[in-house]
């Protein structure tokens, strides 16, 4: 699951990407995002402490694809830190280790990764409250050439539901 959206984020928004990010790691699935700041952490933030609230038991990993080639640029919860050396470009790397990507609020690089997703045929999820372009998107189509639009999700719970129902609960836990 990618998860994309602002670099600088309000308390809310922040507290919202770490829901998210919580509820991947409940999907028993991993989380991809820019490795960088914002949302970005707020995510693997929530991923990496709800991994290990649940005993690190069937959950994946947290995986920071880098605009630059430093390591030490990563946020503290990325687990698999991937130095692209290609700026801006990473951002389609981003949506192309992504099989569904989760939109929070966002300037003019998560447009360009709604585009490329577009574009790709990946499912978009659009957390629509909180603005960015993620509130611009929700529930629209990007252009023409594909029947579905951008999920409308208006909360984390609709985010974490609408994950679910794409990829199935995680396995069993016990």
């Amino acid at each position: 699951m990618g998860v994309i959206g602002s670099a600088d984020v309000k308390s809310e928004t922040a507290q919202q990407a770490q829901a998210i990010g919580a509820a991947i790691c409940r999907a028993g699935a991993h989380l991809v995002c820019g490795g960088m700041g914002g949302v970005m952490e707020h995510a693997c933030h929530g991923f990496v402490d709800e991994r290990h609230a649940l005993g690190g038991r069937n959950c994946g990993v947290t995986i920071g694809i880098l605009p630059g080639m430093f390591r030490t640029d990563a946020n503290p919860y990325v687990d698999v830190i991937i130095p692209s050396n290609i700026g801006i470009m990473r951002n389609v790397l981003v949506v192309q280790t992504s099989d569904v990507l989760v939109a929070v609020a966002g300037g003019a690089g998560t447009l360009s990764e709604l585009a490329a997703g577009w574009q790709q045929g990946k499912t978009l999820i659009a957390l629509s409250c909180t603005g960015g372009w993620s509130a611009e998107l929700a529930g629209k189509h990007v252009d023409g050439r594909r029947p579905d639009a951008v999920i409308d999700a208006p909360t984390v719970e609709e985010v974490e539901r609408r994950l679910l129902k794409l990829i199935g609960p995680a396995p069993d836990r016990t």
